[in-house]
């Protein structure tokens, strides 16, 4: 069954409340998973992750190769924005992650950006860092192992070298938040919270 969301821009009710989306993106292993289920957890929102979705239809259909964890990627994608429609239309703000890819990921999310208050959060930062944590997380073998981990290491490296993982091309607030410094988060987590709370209610 096809799940068709309206990306329908106009209000439906006079002076509709606020929305907020917020958008978490970056590399794999900058640290957005991490970021992105502590603000969800304390803006009580709903949390919609890519992988998470990934995960649970590997379970279904396997992952014997990359090539078969790209067309799952895309099965999940397809899941995440009918869920993310069906969450605005209901009047419901969310916490969305992912690694989002400029270029490419702004023509899915544009309708949804329309439609809600919403902020970008970019996580990135050392390059080195994010790829050794990468790697680390691969050989630990922390993820379902339909990811390909060490087989996605070098795809990992050439889009870091490129740019796919910078903020993504909208017209929204938009933060970048160094995960890979000394400390937690630069600018810390109290500014990311004050960020999101002007940013979501301009």
């Amino acid at each position: 069954m096809r799940c068709h969301v309206s990306t329908d821009v106009e209000p439906r009710v006079p002076n509709p409340p606020l929305i907020p989306l917020i958008i978490v993106t970056g590399a794999p292993g900058s640290g957005k998973s991490t970021l992105a289920r502590r603000l969800a957890g304390d803006l009580r929102l709903p949390l919609l992750m890519k992988d998470e979705l990934k995960e649970a239809l590997y379970d279904v259909f396997g992952s014997p190769d990359p090539a078969a964890s790209r067309q799952v990627a895309q099965g999940a994608y397809t899941v995440l924005w009918c869920v993310v429609g069906r969450l605005l239309n209901a009047g419901c703000g969310l916490v969305l992650e992912s690694n989002f890819y400029v270029g490419f990921s702004e023509t899915a999310l544009a309708p949804f950006v329309a439609r809600a208050s919403t902020v970008q959060l970019q996580c990135g930062g050392d390059p080195e860092v994010i790829s050794q944590r990468y790697r680390e997380r691969a050989e630990r073998g922390e993820r379902n192992p339909g990811h390909h981990d060490h087989a996605a290491l070098p795809r990992l490296r050439d889009g870091l070298a490129n740019g796919s993982f910078e903020p993504l091309a909208l017209d929204i607030p938009t933060l970048r938040v160094d995960t890979t410094g000394a400390t937690e988060y630069e600018p810390g987590y109290d500014e990311i919270l004050r960020f999101i709370g002007e940013g979501i209610s301009r």
